[in-house]
């Protein structure tokens, strides 16, 4: 599986993801770069940070939901940040994370649901 993480995080380092075997690509410091690759790098999910230099990461999510790619939102403020009612259902984790709370819930993110 090729994760891409875009984030600021430092989980490209995490050992973790790797021995499962998750193709892990380097973090990513900006909204744009984070839309960029969302609309056209191949990958089988995603770790979005929600703040990115201070933006929020809103159109890199809709980017991947467009190409029906897997992802889950990672926050250090789940409680005080305003999600758009079209992420309210998304997968949050909450930083800092393990590694097997990152594979677990992205794992999860790409099972298929009832609805589709």
């Amino acid at each position: 599986m090729k994760t891409s993480i875009l984030s600021q995080m430092r989980l490209a380092k995490r050992c973790g993801l790797r021995a499962a075997g998750c193709e892990v690509t380097e973090p990513i410091a900006s909204v744009n770069e984070a839309l960029r690759i969302a609309a056209s790098e191949d990958f089988d999910g995603a770790i979005l940070d929600i703040n990115l230099a201070g933006d929020r990461v809103w159109p890199a999510a809709r980017a991947l939901q467009a190409r029906k790619i897997s992802f889950v939102f990672a926050t250090g403020y789940s409680n005080t940040v305003d999600m758009p009612s079209d992420r309210q259902d998304a997968r949050r984790i909450e930083k800092p994370a393990t590694d097997e709370a990152l594979l677990a819930t992205l794992a999860a993110s790409m099972q298929p649901t009832e609805q589709g």
